[in-house]
């Protein structure tokens, strides 16, 4: 918008002059029809980048995943994110998936799944199971839900491709923080590659 105001200022500053030069009625005329063309390319112009930036919006929404899990209660995520750590050729790789995109993004419900595989890219685990730790906080007070080592959760990769991975907890038994109960916990990530 203030590309237009600057447009049509810049205009009406022509045709303030022109007018004070003794301009005829014509001159005016045409004058003010070249500022309206003006504001009107400059609104146009505007239009099209505020569309441009919604549909780039739209497109990063669309590409945040989401996770949804059931404990004692359903949790469900806006948003989640599989990274894929090489190590080296003589370590495992970290895989891993979570609902934030960065430790400073983490809010609740916070999801985190964390594994150690042997693969050299995410499409190599497709259809593979993979045994990790599993932690869940489904409100900034509440507990936190996690999987012990002894007895890590498994996440079946079901699928992979340039920009996606989906996966489904097979079985995972998880632990209470602050009542120590335990639970069967199930659910999807539908997560977008970092």
């Amino acid at each position: 918008m203030k590309l237009v105001r600057v447009i049509y200022t810049g205009a009406l500053t022509g045709l303030v002059a022109a007018t004070l030069i003794g301009c005829n009625n014509a001159k005016l005329q045409e004058l003010a029809d070249k500022a309206k063309d003006a504001a009107s390319k400059g609104a146009e112009t505007v239009k099209k980048q505020v569309s441009s930036t919604t549909a780039d919006v739209q497109e990063t929404l669309q590409l945040a995943g989401d996770i949804k899990l059931t404990l004692d209660t359903p949790v469900e995520t806006k948003a989640c994110y599989a990274r894929f750590i090489a190590q080296g050729s003589q370590r495992p790789t970290v895989f891993e998936l979570r609902s934030y995109n960065s430790p400073d993004q983490e809010s609740a419900p916070s999801v985190f799944f964390h594994a150690q595989v042997r693969a050299a890219s995410p499409a190599e685990l497709s259809g593979q199971i993979v045994s990790g730790r599993l932690f869940v906080q489904a409100t900034i007070d509440g507990p936190t839900w996690y999987s012990d080592t002894g007895s890590p959760a498994e996440v079946k990769i079901t699928s992979v491709d340039d920009k996606t991975l989906t996966a489904e907890i097979v079985n995972a038994t998880v632990r209470n923080t602050r009542s120590d109960a335990a639970i069967d916990a199930t659910g999807t990530f539908n997560a977008v590659h970092q």
